[in-house]
């Protein structure tokens, strides 16, 4: 087997990788042509750094999205229809690292350490490469393991991400946390592929789908039978996702501000922030709601009428700002236990953030309870039609 076929296993194509190495030694020839010009061979050092890192994280990236079946539909259906098990290897690129991965991070560092030689490089650890492609490599990993019901598995790698945060001015050990953490990962990768074939459904970025928490009204055959259709009404989401979800927004707060303890007198005027965070968080939804669930009478008619409040509609916008009452509260309750603002602020959000979570009513309740009119279209346009 000759090199080229050895690599071929995770960067096939290998031409794309071999672009950034061209423009690294573009800008090393351009260093050559004015020596004497420290500040604009710094700046060119730079840049040259940035090509490093930005190599290591399309890298990362790539590795997953290249040979995860989640990322590609075709391959998804065509797997589907052979006798292809998880016992056996994946026919086409293996999700998991091989020795091959170390080629590019390594070419990477061994660059690295040539410009580190240059007293106007900026000094950089190269484990700071190596990092990069693994944090790369996780991200694009986790999206998987939520796709595929791995919920334990993305949660487990995402809080990672919060002790290579704090580990950040140690970056070798910031590296070794990578590393120990890609075990779960890669026992999660061997347990989604074990459930192969997953189930699907129309996907939702996890980010979002715990603000919508059901299906959209577009999910079903088309207007307005779509929005007659029948209402899924179990829980999408457990307790236990829920928490996890509510922890791991806190845990990357808490591992950017432990860096910032010295600023404490700058930073305190965040205290509120998670409240109100939120609360913008779940009024953008319920406005994304109220396009297709609009209020059964206009503002003039809640006066005229003397129905200034509807019940069964304004308990849509209740909620948030019960949420960003409970968010100015919290803090404040934190602050009298006498709790550092840094860890204040962190556990503040989470526990805003499971409230939120927790509050009704879901969409699901208010698309069968609620008291609305359905619209197709945005109201004032010709193509307006409603229910």
């Amino acid at each position: 087997m000759n090199v080229r076929t050895w690599l071929r296993k995770v960067t096939c194509p290998i031409w794309p990788w071999a672009i950034p190495l061209v423009l690294f030694f573009l800008l090393e020839w351009a260093f050559k042509l004015d020596p004497h010009d420290p500040r604009g061979n710094r700046e060119m050092a730079i840049f040259q750094l940035i090509i490093l890192f930005a190599t290591m994280f399309i890298y990362g990236a790539f590795r997953v999205i290249r040979s995860h079946p989640v990322y590609h539909p075709s391959y998804w259906n065509w797997l589907e229809t052979t006798p292809w098990t998880s016992k056996r290897a994946l026919p086409i690129y293996p999700i998991h690292l091989v020795f091959q991965d170390l080629v590019i991070p390594g070419t990477g560092a061994a660059l690295l350490l040539f410009m580190l030689r240059r007293p106007y490089c900026p000094m950089v650890s190269p484990a700071f490469l190596f990092l990069t492609f693994m944090v790369s490599y996780l991200l694009a990993l986790c999206y998987s393991f939520f796709i595929t019901e791995q919920i334990r598995a993305g949660f487990l790698t995402a809080f990672g991400f919060g002790f290579m945060i704090i580990f950040l001015n140690r970056p070798w050990i910031a590296l070794l946390i990578s590393i120990l953490f890609y075990i779960p990962a890669w026992l999660g990768i061997y347990k989604s592929l074990a459930l192969f074939p997953w189930i699907k459904r129309k996907i939702t970025p996890p980010s979002l789908s715990l603000f919508t928490r059901n299906l959209s009204i577009e999910t079903f055959s088309f207007w307005p039978y779509n929005a007659l259709s029948p209402v899924d009404t179990k829980p999408r989401f457990s307790l236990e996702t829920k928490i996890l979800a509510s922890l791991l927004p806190g845990w990357f707060l808490f591992s950017l501000l432990i860096h910032l303890r010295s600023e404490e007198e700058t930073l305190t005027i965040l205290l509120f922030f998670p409240g109100i965070f939120v609360f913008l968080c779940f009024q953008l939804q319920r406005l994304s709601w109220s396009s297709y669930y609009r209020s059964p009478t206009s503002f003039w008619g809640r006066i005229f009428t003397l129905r200034l409040i509807i019940p069964g509609y304004d308990k849509m916008s209740f909620a948030p700002f019960l949420i960003l009452a409970v968010g100015f509260a919290v803090p404040l309750v934190f602050l009298k236990l006498n709790i550092p603002w840094y860890i204040n602020i962190p556990l503040s959000f989470s526990v805003i953030f499971f409230f939120a979570l927790n509050l009704g009513p879901s969409l699901a309740k208010f698309q069968l309870t609620g008291h609305y009119s359905l619209y197709k279209g945005k109201p004032g346009l010709r193509g307006q039609m409603e229910i």
